[in-house]
């Protein structure tokens, strides 16, 4: 409380548990400032129940862990690719070790780097975007020059907005 008694911080905001008169416990978040009223010094705090929204992300985190999970440990071949430019975004293992690139240098290429298709690239990213999921096939090239007839499976996805 001594950085708010000196002026050093104008007001402290943080969470911890809280205990009913019942003895459940719940979430909150407070928000705590000093003040003199009166030359008396006070403290006021501000508390708000959090529990629904520590639920809300405990919620997302297990979604995001699991899609995580099945992302990185799948046997098929899968990565992310940005469609407004072809960047990839991200990678599982599989596609890393299919591929021939390590994490970092296949973030560093562009699809156009690795499908030989490339006119074929544009119309594709601009049907999936109107009707969600397409299957097609393309050849891509892979780190040591090899070429492979792949069977791709698309859908878009929102990440991070």
């Amino acid at each position: 409380m001594e950085p708010l008694k000196n002026g050093v911080q104008d007001k402290l905001i943080f969470e911890t548990v809280h205990q009913r008169k019942n003895t459940t416990k719940y979430d909150v978040e407070v928000h705590l400032q000093f003040i003199e009223l009166d030359r008396n010094p006070l403290f006021i705090a501000i508390i708000v129940d959090i529990t629904e929204r520590k639920k809300a992300e405990k919620t997302l985190l297990e979604s995001e862990n699991r899609f995580r999970s099945i992302f990185q440990e799948s046997a098929s071949i899968m990565y992310l690719i940005n469609p407004d430019n072809g960047q990839f975004i991200d990678a599982n293992d599989a596609c890393l070790q299919f591929y021939g690139w390590s994490k970092e240098e296949l973030l560093k290429l562009n699809i156009l780097d690795v499908n030989i298709s490339e006119k074929d690239v544009a119309r594709k990213f601009e049907i999936i975007s109107r009707i969600d999921r397409q299957k097609f096939e393309v050849r891509h090239k892979k780190k040591d020059d090899e070429i492979s007839d792949m069977e791709v499976y698309s859908c878009m996805l929102s990440v991070n907005d």
